[in-house]
């Protein structure tokens, strides 16, 4: 079944080891999460928006999962890595240099 998301301007990828999909928007600021599961494909969640805030991005790009299914967001124009906590979504941190 295909699976239909709207993107302005998407620029990072990562595919979860569930095989969910999670796409950066750069122009809208938003984190967009694919559920992948026959039994329930589709948009899962949305995240972000603008701002400097936990959770909020100015331009994410680069994403990845960790071994804890975790999501690393490079935030780009905030010049920082948030991390949403998986199972607690959308809860963030910010990654420090300390």
């Amino acid at each position: 079944m295909p699976v239909h998301v709207t993107f302005s301007y998407p620029l990072g990828v990562a595919v979860s080891g569930t095989g969910d999909i999670v796409v950066s928007d750069w122009k809208t600021n938003r984190i967009e999460w694919v559920n992948q599961s026959a039994a329930d494909a589709g948009p899962k969640m949305s995240i972000g928006g603008s701002g400097r805030q936990a959770g909020q991005f100015d331009a994410p790009s680069a994403l990845a999962f960790d071994d804890k299914d975790n999501i690393l967001v490079c935030d780009y124009g905030n010049q920082r890595v948030q991390v949403c906590i998986s199972g607690n979504f959308p809860v963030f941190a910010e990654m420090t240099d300390g």
